[in-house]
């Protein structure tokens, strides 16, 4: 549906106090640039001190908001397509009202004493939003937004009935995208990405039903794969997921570094190896303890040291739920 919008210009007051209407001219913007920059909204190239009234194509109302320097202030309401209000509520700035705010024993948001319809925000001391929460009767839910200092997004995401809900981002001060996922009231559920600054990504996995589930990557800096695994259940049991079947570390160039073979919760073997390509231990746990024969190679392939971990008691042996991958890593 295509959108057109006018600008109602208004005399602001502060940006903390209750915006009054006073005398203002209407223009139609349908044609007019309208932009968002560092996280401030724009007409005309000029920074937005007004009102914005949104219609639909049967000229009804859908939206109402209240700009100062490009910041929405004051009043907001939201309506359907036939005009009928869905819901409204007010932008308060935090940093002068932070005394008439409270949670209560259930954990609602109260603002003088009555749980909160509307947006709450944050400024830096440049001027620039810091942050801002939407509410719903005292819960969030909506929009939540925070800002780097110089005005870039650093956060966005979804709120419902007080849960987290919906795909979440995270940014580089770059601007580049440094993390997204989603959750479903809640709980974490799908596709987890992150990305190093230069917008290489950096690892990613899946989750379903608040459960870290099925297929794993990491990369290195370079973009080459650095590990590889998944996680599973594969004896059934309440207590979660947790690395199943073979996983792989590799070294920037490619070369292996380390494998490991899972056979079920608390017990794995596996291998290490030099950049060169040459093992560097064999290990075993059992339980959680180091178990079997362990066994240390120099570079060149010689036996280095061995150790026999069979028939010894768990509290005798060192380092119990050591992780080898943290010895390679």
């Amino acid at each position: 549906m295509r959108f057109k919008f006018i600008l109602l210009f208004i005399i602001l007051l502060s940006s903390c106090e209750y915006i009054e209407k006073s005398d203002y001219n209407t223009y139609d913007f349908r044609k007019e640039k309208t932009e968002f920059k560092e996280g401030k909204l724009y007409v005309k190239s000029k920074i937005l001190n007004g009102e914005l009234v949104v219609y639909n194509d049967e000229n009804k109302i859908i939206q109402r908001k209240v700009y100062k320097d490009g910041i929405p202030v004051g009043d907001w309401s939201f309506y359907d397509d036939q005009g009928k209000l869905i819901t409204e509520g007010n932008y308060i700035c935090y940093d002068d009202e932070e005394e008439y705010f409270e949670f209560n024993k259930k954990r609602i948001f109260n603002y003088k004493g009555i749980p909160f319809n509307g947006v709450i925000y944050s400024n830096f001391e440049n001027g620039n939003l810091g942050w801002s929460k939407t509410y719903k009767e005292g819960k969030k839910s909506g929009p939540y937004r925070d800002y780097f200092e110089n005005g870039k997004l650093r956060t966005e995401e979804n709120n419902l009935e007080g849960e987290k809900h919906g795909r979440i981002r995270e940014y580089w001060e770059n601007g580049r995208l440094k993390l997204e996922m989603f959750y479903t009231n809640g709980s974490k559920n799908g596709p987890v990405r992150h990305y190093y600054e230069n917008g290489k990504i950096s690892s990613e996995y899946v989750y379903k039903d608040g459960v870290q589930n099925g297929e794993t990557k990491g990369y290195h800096y370079n973009g080459n794969i650095h590990y590889i695994g998944n996680y599973g259940n594969e004896d059934s049991t309440d207590l979660g997921t947790y690395r199943i079947g073979t996983w792989k570390w590799y070294y920037e160039n490619g070369k292996d570094s380390l494998v490991i073979n899972h056979r079920n919760r608390g017990d794995k073997y596996g291998t290490s190896y030099y950049p060169n390509g040459m093992k560097q231990v064999e290990y075993q746990y059992e339980n959680g303890y180091r178990s079997g024969i362990w066994t240390w190679y120099f570079e060149n392939g010689e036996i280095k040291s061995m150790e026999d971990y069979r028939g010894y008691e768990p509290s005798l042996v060192p380092a119990p739920l050591e992780d080898m991958e943290t010895i390679v890593d």
